[in-house]
């Protein structure tokens, strides 16, 4: 039979659990992180994320990523072991501080629901030609041209010389049901501007046109 003494330990083990496991309900966590924001208004500070994901054990005290913890979450959305195993390959990439693994980790791998790994590469792409190098609206959008070259190059629908690959257009606009993309305006976005920047700019508006 189990001693008083040892039930009381087993007790008190069970109510310590309970409790990191009501410090990780994302409710509490998000509303106790936001009281405690230095900069409300910055969406590009790494505050929030860092806050979040360190009191949900997702990121280590130093910064590294516990891709476990990580996994059970994950799973909770997606349901597929398979896939969360390879988004996390794709997203679980620590950066050269705490804070931006924070918001890398954030933003491509929990806040963002996505349909296939092709939209988490897309994702992927995406932040990296922004952050951590534009951390304002007013940079981001001095240098927009900027992040869509670089988007476009990791993407593979351009290169460095703003060469186009123009079956890969093609391939992103037929997919959509936009009216708007006839034969002749998908034949304009597909055509080389001046210059590179000119020319990423020209396939950004056409593919979110």
């Amino acid at each position: 039979m189990i001693s008083i003494f040892k039930f009381a330990v087993v007790v008190f083990y069970l109510i310590a659990q309970m409790s990191v496991l009501a410090e990780r309900d994302i409710s509490v966590i998000f509303d106790k992180c936001s009281a405690q924001r230095k900069e409300p208004d910055n969406q590009y500070s790494s505050e929030l994320p860092l806050c979040i994901l360190t009191a949900m054990e997702i990121l280590n005290n130093n910064g590294a990523v516990n891709k476990k913890n990580l996994e059970e979450l994950l799973l909770l959305r997606y349901k597929n072991q398979t896939f969360v195993n390879n988004l996390i390959d794709l997203c679980a990439v620590e950066q050269p501080n705490p804070g931006e693994t924070a918001y890398y980790v954030f933003y491509t791998c929990w806040i963002t629901p996505y349909e296939s790994l092709e939209d988490a590469k897309h994702m992927i792409a995406f932040l990296s030609c922004w952050y951590p190098k534009y951390k304002s609206s007013e940079k981001i959008k001095a240098a927009q041209n900027d992040i869509y070259k670089c988007f476009l190059e990791k993407i593979n629908i351009m290169d460095k010389n703003g060469e186009v690959n123009k079956e890969a257009v093609l391939q992103i606009m037929k997919a959509s049901e936009n009216k708007k993309l006839t034969d002749a305006v998908i034949e304009g976005c597909v055509t080389k501007k001046e210059n590179p920047l000119e020319t990423a700019n020209n396939i950004w508006k056409c593919i979110n046109m």
